[in-house]
């Protein structure tokens, strides 16, 4: 009996191993007959011009021959010339610190090929990945393998020379198939002309001291959470700093919310919805943001609510372990004021005190179930599209800065 089955084992061990060998071959289409290209940004600063792109799912599976993304990698393509007089050095970690090295890639995916395909695979890694040194007047190209994000994908290419020589630069590159909730809302027809208001700083002051404290569950309804974010800044430029600082965009995020949690402001659902987890936990910060009437020396203003949730955000976690709503909000928007700063999008800042106060010990029910307290403040932001320096963002004298 135990010969028999040890003879079952071995065949099988045999069966499968001679399949394994047996393998499919590896089957990626040519470079050039993939389109990424034509979507591809380019920037230059002296003699270095750099150029990127970023493949679709379906474009890098043709490229790569296989569905690369489902393994939550993301290929950035660069291309850079060098026309200055010395060598320029590549460092990949600006573009993902935790990049993927090529042959990572193709040693996580070697699986269903035979072993002169997982060969080919390798060698095609290998050639396809961006070099790290580009000579005076070479022009290099090649892939860079960075950690998948959901959106438009930011990065920097960052570039050294002799001595001090140095060049970076930053992409915000929109990656077909995902199209963010903010890209369905026509901003220019939420209102008409008489309805925006013109104001300068000392206007804008008071007109916040009278807006909406806080959300509501549906237009008119039960008060929701506060209003604790203002960012000022053209639409382009406020999704650059957010993107920098690690937010990232949502699609269908209505849609992925119980309707009885929606929150409304200007009796309509959020504009954009950003979200920015912490590391493999379910905990989340959220950014719900509304385009307001106000412009502010010819700025829109756009009123937010921040929240950090701790829970699941999976359709199951949400079904077994309903999200939580951190209660002290204010850690919250404090936590996106300190981002903000440290990745150079905040040009200015300050505080305005709504009155609002929620003591500890009185926690204020939201319509969701959950609770908070709140000193009342609103950290206002005049935000940056391009990075702005920690060391000069400017402090507007409004109301004293909270006490915590």
């Amino acid at each position: 009996m135990h010969g028999s089955i040890r003879s079952l084992v071995i065949a099988a061990l045999v069966a499968g191993l001679a399949l394994s060998c047996a393998g499919r071959p590896y089957s990626p289409q040519r470079l050039d007959s993939v389109g990424f290209t034509n979507r591809a940004q380019t920037e230059s600063e002296g003699g270095v011009r750099v150029t990127a792109a970023v493949p679709s799912p379906d474009e890098a599976e043709a490229i790569f021959g296989f569905p690369i993304y489902q393994s939550r990698i993301q290929p950035v393509w660069l291309e850079v010339e060098n026309q200055v007089g010395f060598p320029l050095r590549f460092a990949p970690v600006g573009v993902d610190r935790l990049y993927f090295s090529p042959l990572e890639v193709a040693y996580k995916h070697r699986g269903p090929f035979s072993k002169q395909g997982r060969s080919e695979m390798e060698l095609r890694f290998h050639e396809l990945a961006m070099v790290r040194n580009i000579s005076p007047g070479e022009t290099r190209s090649g892939f860079v393998f960075t950690h998948a994000s959901p959106g438009t994908k930011t990065f920097n290419v960052d570039l050294f020379g002799e001595g001090p020589e140095a060049y970076s630069f930053t992409f915000f590159v929109p990656v077909p198939g995902f199209e963010p909730d903010h890209s369905d809302v026509y901003f220019e027809e939420l209102y008409s002309a008489g309805e925006l208001r013109h104001l300068d700083d000392d206007g804008l002051r008071e007109a916040l001291a009278v807006s909406a404290c806080c959300t509501t569950d549906r237009p008119g309804g039960t008060q929701g959470a506060p209003i604790n974010i203002v960012m000022i800044g053209e639409g382009e430029d406020v999704v650059r700093s957010l993107i920098r600082a690690g937010w990232y965009e949502i699609a269908g995020a209505m849609h992925d919310e119980d309707a009885s949690k929606a929150q409304y402001l200007y009796d309509r659902l959020p504009d954009a919805v950003f979200r920015l987890h912490r590391r493999k936990t379910g905990d989340r910060n959220q950014l719900n943001v509304w385009l307001s009437p106000l412009r502010v020396q010819g700025l829109p203003v756009w009123m937010a609510q921040i929240s950090h949730y701790v829970g699941r955000t999976t359709g199951i976690g949400r079904a077994l372990f309903d999200p939580r709503l951190n209660p002290d909000v204010d850690d919250a928007r404090n936590y996106m004021l300190q981002i903000q700063w440290y990745s150079q999008g905040l040009q200015k800042y300050a505080w305005q005190s709504t009155g609002n106060s929620v003591p500890m010990e009185e926690l204020r029910a939201v319509f969701s179930g959950s609770y908070f307290f709140t000193d009342g403040y609103r950290a206002v932001m005049w935000l940056s599209g391009a990075p702005h320096s920690m060391l000069d963002s400017e402090y507007v004298d409004w109301d004293p800065p909270p006490g915590r």
